[in-house]
């Protein structure tokens, strides 16, 4: 046997020595790192959770016993701990939140009403999602290619895809006529046409999906603003809600919408909302400066300041643009809230707006005008024939009858006065505001009508000093 002697291979040398110490000092300080922070970790919990149980439960004390003991020992109550050790706990419980935790939050909603109501997903109303920044032409085109199938039979995905984008560029009435004219089973069928009556400024049904959900966290707030014709001081509202909701809407549908919602929040006090949408308007492109002058003037007028409010909307008012019937509107309700007289003119141009928009509520709005611009002419029974002429609700006991019984009692002459107000019941049991229901009591008593002049007045409990003099 011949033995041969192994060289080391000198093209590819193993590590050295040095090399092979320098990986194992490498190895050891990682794991030593290692080691001392979860040390570290485990000791700041163990000191965290003994100071909170010492602080707040005492040693050997149960859950149970926390709150009895909380309640007999005033000293550790965590309502009465001393200064020091409230601050310590303080920074003890200190937390930190990302905007992802707060994206991850607001996406775990119950989106549940108080009532048990559950709330529509922001999916079923995502107007802005349904269409993109090409030409409308094109998403059209491409939409209205995909809606017939296979044995010339429509494709529900494709005719919900169309009317989706027919409501994303505010043609509410061709996603009607769409929605007619190819009734095929789709989900939430009827939320589009309800969005799309509200696109046409057209009251929804009654039992809109989405009517009562105007507490809801989520965009369907908007909408359900939206659905009602007036609002009310004691609606559940989700103010904030409503305003991210329609920030997040295409640019045409804030400038369509905006005017609108605005009145529905200033019909009910609420100017910072207000102000909030209008803001979000005057961000679109493309903002209409006429319709941004008009929800000024609208603030205005809300603020107290009608003299302001008709110098904002006149040169609208005076234009030719579509909004300038409407802004003309506006200009007769600033010289009304400013105590001016409504010139003959002015009350000619009424007559013929509201029968030109009748059956709309910007024709009631002109019938309004034009019964209080005759009453306050001294045209009180025509004024009254006007109001009889709007829906019967308005007729008994609206805001309208009172405006005009209020100037009755201030301007009417006594012939006047006594024929028409006794075929009223709205300024009974002090239905007027107090200086006109004073005011009208005084005038009955000096025509001989004492009895009836204590109908003008509340009951006693509710009564001012003059009011009980009388």
């Amino acid at each position: 046997m011949v033995l041969k002697r192994i060289e080391p291979n000198r093209d590819n040398p193993g590590p050295s020595q040095k090399q092979r110490t320098a990986e194992s000092k490498s190895i050891f300080a990682e794991r030593l790192l290692l080691t001392l922070v979860v040390s570290a970790t485990v000791i700041v919990l163990v000191i965290s959770t003994a100071l909170v149980t010492w602080y707040f439960a005492g040693s050997g004390s149960s859950d149970g016993e926390i709150a009895a003991d909380s309640a007999a020992d005033p000293a550790r109550d965590p309502a009465r701990l001393s200064p020091d050790a409230a601050e310590l706990l303080r920074h003890m419980l200190i937390d930190a939140e990302t905007a992802l935790d707060r994206a991850r939050r607001g996406s775990l909603r119950p989106g549940i009403l108080a009532d048990g109501t559950p709330c529509l997903a922001d999916a079923a109303v995502d107007l802005a999602a349904w269409g993109d920044d090409r030409p409308p032409t094109t998403q059209i085109a491409l939409a209205r290619s995909a809606l017939v199938g296979e044995f010339d039979r429509p494709v529900p995905e494709a005719v919900q895809t169309l009317a989706r984008l027919y409501l994303h560029l505010g043609f509410g009435a061709e996603a009607t006529a769409l929605l007619a004219a190819l009734p095929v089973p789709l989900p939430g069928d009827d939320i589009l046409r309800d969005i799309a009556a509200l696109l046409d400024e057209v009251t929804p049904r009654p039992d809109a999906a989405f009517a009562e959900m105007a507490g809801c966290d989520g965009a369907v707030a908007l909408w359900a603003v939206l659905a009602q014709p007036r609002l009310t001081p004691g609606t559940d509202i989700d103010r904030a809600a409503v305003s991210r909701a329609f920030s997040e809407l295409p640019a045409g549908l804030r400038r369509h919408l905006g005017p609108p919602l605005v009145q529905r929040f200033l019909a009910i006090g609420d100017l910072d909302t207000a102000l909030q949408l209008r803001n979000a308007i005057q961000r679109s492109p493309g903002a209409d400066g006429g319709r941004l002058e008009m929800i000024d003037a609208e603030l205005a007028l809300a603020r107290g300041n009608p003299q302001q409010a008709e110098a904002t909307v006149a040169p609208v008012a005076a234009g030719t643009a579509p909004d300038s019937a409407e802004a003309f509107a506006l200009q007769a309700e600033a010289r009304l809230a400013a105590g001016q007289r409504l010139d003959p003119r002015t009350a000619e141009t009424l007559v013929t707006l509201a029968y030109e928009h009748r059956g709309t509520p910007l024709g009631d709005r002109f019938a309004r005008l034009e019964a209080l611009g005759l009453a306050g002419s001294g045209r009180f029974e025509a004024a009254f024939a006007v109001r009889d002429r709007l829906h019967a609700a308005e007729a008994e006991t609206g805001p309208l009858t009172r405006e005009l019984l209020q100037i009755l009692a201030a301007d009417a002459d006594e012939i006047s006065l006594l024929t028409r107000i006794f075929l009223e019941t709205a300024w009974q049991d002090g239905g007027l505001d107090p200086d006109s229901r004073r005011t009208l009591a005084g005038r009955l008593i000096d025509a001989g009508f004492p009895d009836r002049a204590l109908q003008a007045l509340p009951p006693a409990e509710g009564a001012g000093p003059d009011e009980l003099l009388l």
